[in-house]
């Protein structure tokens, strides 16, 4: 706010330039004209000094995004962990920045027909024609997505977090699909192809968690692009492919990245996400006379937020980096000397947060036993549960892989008929 004072005290040191000059110009006019001159100068300070009110708010918004961003450095300055560490990428080899741009391009209504939409959400019968149709008729869209996916580093340096939202999110899930439609209408006449446009849609998905601050959003837009394409593989692609050919198409399928450091970032980045872009703002906006959000003690609100989120982004690799340790990644008690409206405000914000870490377990689960499949088809050792560190429960006889026991409380997790 320093410059608008330092404009309010120019404009009336202009405003008594022209007062006086107006003076002694006319100094020798009636007093009707310079009654008037005094009424028209008055309404023009009065409306500078009050504007109307979408000005006003537009000011008070401008005023607290600016504070809220001196608080979230302050906040990064006494929780450094925190603070994300980007890398420099070249523009045209950072596959996130063109994944943003090249869904930007096409608007709200996105890249593919309608059709073409309802048969990937599995709402119509797959039509291979209609893919092969669409392929034909827009071969500079595909290959700009092929180019784009196949990018093998990103960043979201100077990238807005909100710009993985709205139209842009629903464009991720598109291009994932057309991609793997693309692998299964190749799969019997070009293997080669076909697992090149699988692996693409996998590595389009690592654009949005292998950022330096991935947030809860770009993890579960990766994470069900990745179960598509391990649902098409098994479903369609597996009970027709040798055992002995099985090693690139795991490679393609599956993660190298230990779960504990992935989620640990995510974890990280949506803080960084809520608190940059939404939460500071909208709190410092709201205080204290809105009963929607009412927190007396704000800074004691976001510092305890900080310091349960760094708990639990180092709670998850707890038990090493080939483990996600859900109980340690849940957030901890409330801090004792918060208020008590205080205290349920942040109990409100971890509830947000519980059931994804959950829902991250059980998707970690659920892939490592897709892993698993691949493995004792090829005949290489299983792979452990990493949220539990129990192998998975193989019966030769009925060809069943089984999960070990989940927690109470949450539903178990269907076995997978091998072929």
């Amino acid at each position: 706010m320093k410059s608008t004072r330092i404009y309010l005290a120019i404009l009336a040191f202009l405003i008594a330039i022209t007062t006086g000059f107006i003076y002694v110009r006319h100094k020798a006019h009636e007093s009707e004209r310079r009654e008037a001159a005094a009424d028209t100068l008055q309404l023009r300070t009065k409306e500078r000094e009050e504007p109307d009110a979408l000005t006003k708010d537009r000011r008070h918004r401008e005023a607290t995004d600016q504070e809220a961003l001196k608080w979230y450095e302050r906040l990064l300055e006494k929780y450094p962990e925190l603070r994300p560490v980007y890398r420099d990428v070249p523009d045209d080899q950072n596959g996130y920045l063109q994944f943003i741009l090249f869904a930007e391009s096409f608007g709200p209504d996105g890249m593919l027909p309608k059709e073409l939409k309802l048969m990937f959400e599995e709402s119509t019968p797959w039509d291979p024609a209609k893919v092969e149709a669409w392929i034909a008729e827009n071969p500079s869209h595909f290959e700009r997505l092929l180019h784009i996916a196949e990018l093998t580093d990103r960043s979201n340096k100077g990238i807005s977090f909100s710009k993985l939202h709205g139209p842009t999110t629903r464009h991720a899930g598109d291009f994932t699909r057309i991609l793997q439609a693309s692998a299964r209408l190749n799969f019997e006449s070009d293997p080669e192809k076909a697992l090149r446009h699988l692996k693409a849609s996998v590595s389009l998905s690592d654009h949005f968690t292998d950022i330096e601050a991935p947030n809860m959003l770009g993890e579960v837009i990766a994470t069900g692009a990745r179960r598509k394409a391990q649902e098409l593989f098994l479903q369609h692609f597996l009970p027709h492919l040798d055992p002995a050919a099985l090693a690139p198409w795991n490679d393609a399928l599956f993660r190298k990245e230990e779960p504990a450091s992935e989620y640990s970032r995510v974890i990280k980045g949506e803080w960084n996400y809520i608190m940059r872009d939404h939460a500071l703002s909208e709190l410092l906006r709201k205080q204290p006379s809105d009963g929607d959000i009412h927190i007396p003690d704000l800074n004691g609100f976001v510092d305890a937020y900080a310091r349960v989120i760094l708990q639990s982004a180092n709670g998850a690799a707890a038990l090493g980096p080939d483990r996600f340790d859900v109980a340690s990644a849940q957030f901890q008690a409330i801090p004792s000397d918060l208020d008590p409206e205080t205290a349920n405000a942040l109990r409100g914000a971890y509830r947000s947060m519980t059931g994804i870490i959950d829902a991250l377990g059980r998707t970690l689960t659920k892939s490592t036993m897709e892993q698993a499949t691949i493995a004792l088809l090829i005949g290489n050792q299983m792979p452990l549960d990493p949220v539990s560190g129990k192998p998975f429960h193989w019966d030769p006889d009925t060809r069943t892989l089984t999960a070990p026991e989940v927690r109470e409380g949450l539903e178990p997790i269907d076995p997978i008929k091998v072929p």
